[in-house]
């Protein structure tokens, strides 16, 4: 189990769970990131649990640390959009995901933009 990939897992169910509700499309994104962490339904479902209800866990998710931050991005925008768009509140949250991982804020736009233009 690699933490980079569980920090990953733990940011995009922030980003699902953004709303208060996860999208069927958007929880076949988080499984599928799931399984390449090696984390269990369990946990993954307490996570996005957290995510939905849980302020707090978003500012825990802000710690995280990766190796290729727009790849992390990247990733955390497919979440975003797997509900047929990135919406405001899910902008705000990835351009601070950015932010605290280093990433220039226009290429972060970027990316998302090239995500959400995709969906």
């Amino acid at each position: 189990m690699s933490m980079k990939e569980v920090e990953l897992l733990r940011a995009a169910c922030c980003i699902a769970g953004l709303d208060g509700e996860v999208t069927d499309s958007e929880r076949e994104a988080i499984e599928s990131l799931a399984d390449r962490a090696g984390v269990g339904a369990a946990s993954m479902n307490a996570m996005i649990d957290l995510a939905r209800t849980d302020e707090s866990f978003y500012e825990e998710q802000f710690e995280m640390l990766l190796t290729d931050p727009e790849e992390a991005i990247r990733t955390l925008s497919g979440v975003a959009a797997a509900d047929g768009g990135v919406s405001t509140d899910e902008r705000v949250i990835l351009r601070h995901f950015a932010d605290k991982l280093g990433l220039d804020g226009a290429r972060a736009e970027e990316i998302i933009e090239e995500i959400d233009g995709g969906a």
